[in-house]
């Protein structure tokens, strides 16, 4: 498998003996590399390895590549989906402490997106991004043979029931549409309205993917699929993953108010919107007085606050896999699973098995929790009440207290 990449991408042993790859001089002098494609340790050529690794020894590193590495450290930081979680706890206690106004708030919430651009625009920022390109191409060679080893792993005997022909169908008498070949986790062969067929397999005019493709090489298509089978694909993992966070964030309100001495001002989630407009309540976190962000500053102030910190991530989506390069962090994977520490901080994609396992349980629990938002909706509409104490209600008397008994009433 890393044979097959190294060709690919051009890369040749150095010696009959050395058994290890490396890139031709005229493609990258002496890149110097991490164990793994992490993203967090690059260095331009050996010289500069080498006065790391001596200053190291004697204890006293280079001061610009150790302001690199700081800068470095703090791009790690910024763009951390477990940053924004911290941020916006710390946020909440400083800005319920201090007081601040509604400017304020909005202004602290672009501190990420902003922290990230400066980085970027730097002169540091711009030699950490220099040294990234300098090894860019053998970190696609580790990426490239991670992906290979996932491939390989899909056609082990114990994934027959999730990946290729062998697969689980959903509709096992029927036709499995031929744009469905089992190569995506949770492909069970169901596309009856045929949502997901492109007459263009090979990805959609003008969206860019040729121009990946042609730039980094045909090697690493697989991280720039611009398909409509894999843009569809995308969107229902997004969508999956916000309906699993929607989820238990209906259920958490509400089950604080029925089973604590907690006061929440709207704990019904179908309300929440309304109560703010009409009634004034005031939006705290998980409940607790004065636990917030911007949520007594008004409905504007709160959409602002959403822009900055969701703008940042939505729009680093939409540029692509390489879109957080310029500040030195390189991604292993692919939109859909991006990987590096930023998005694997536990490594689950090191291990080809456990990537796969932990892919196919995403994307089932995410359509699980899809359908189980349409079903808290439905019950809103129906017994104007929250999931909670609709479960009480059925748990205390099934045979009255269920969706077809309520609709026959």
């Amino acid at each position: 498998m890393r044979v097959a990449s190294a060709k690919r991408l051009g890369i040749v042993r150095s010696g009959p003996s050395a058994g290890r790859w490396r890139l031709p001089k005229s493609r990258m002098a002496g890149a110097q590399l991490c164990q793994r494609c992490r993203g967090r340790r690059v260095w331009a050529n050996e010289s500069d390895s080498s006065k790391v690794d001596e200053g190291e020894a004697h204890g006293s590193a280079d001061p610009d590549l150790s302001t690199q590495k700081l800068v470095r450290s703090l791009a790690d930081l910024a763009a951390s989906p477990v940053t924004y979680l911290g941020a916006a706890v710390l946020s909440a206690v400083v800005v319920s402490k201090l007081k601040f106004n509604a400017l304020s708030v909005v202004v602290l919430s672009f501190i990420p997106v902003a922290g990230l651009t400066a980085i970027s625009k730097s002169s540091v920022g711009q030699s950490i991004s220099k040294r990234l390109e300098d090894t860019r191409e053998a970190l696609l060679l580790d990426a490239s043979s991670a992906e290979d080893a996932r491939e390989a792993a899909r056609l082990d005997p114990k994934f027959s029931q999730c990946f290729g022909a062998g697969r689980v169908k959903a509709l096992p008498f029927a036709k499995t549409p031929a744009h469905l070949t089992g190569a995506f986790p949770g492909d069970f062969g169901f596309d009856p309205l045929g949502l997901a067929s492109s007459p263009d397999e090979d990805g959609k005019p003008g969206d860019g993917s040729d121009e990946s493709v042609v730039a980094n090489g045909p090697a690493v298509r697989w991280r720039y699929e611009r398909s409509r089978l894999a843009d569809m694909f995308e969107k229902e993992l997004v969508h999956g993953r916000w309906a699993m966070l929607g989820a238990l964030g209906a259920l958490v309100p509400e089950a604080l108010s029925h089973y604590t001495s907690l006061h929440i001002a709207e704990p019904l989630w179908w309300k929440v919107g309304a109560s703010v407009l009409r009634d004034g309540v005031t939006i705290n976190y998980a409940g607790l007085e004065g636990f917030r962000i911007a949520g007594d500053k008004g409905l504007f102030a709160i959409i602002a606050c959403q822009l900055a910190l969701m703008g940042g991530p939505e729009y680093a989506r939409a540029v692509g896999i390489d879109s957080l390069e310029p500040v030195g962090i390189f991604l292993p994977g692919d939109l859909r699973y991006p990987g590096g520490q930023v998005f694997d901080p536990l490594n689950l994609s090191e291990d080809p098995d456990t990537f796969l396992d932990q892919a196919v349980m995403e994307i089932k629990h995410g359509r699980l929790a899809m359908v189980t938002m349409l079903g808290y909706g439905a019950q809103a509409i129906v017994t104007r009440e929250g999931p909670v104490t609709n479960l009480e209600k059925f748990l205390s008397d099934p045979a009255h207290e269920n969706i077809l008994a309520k609709l026959m009433a």
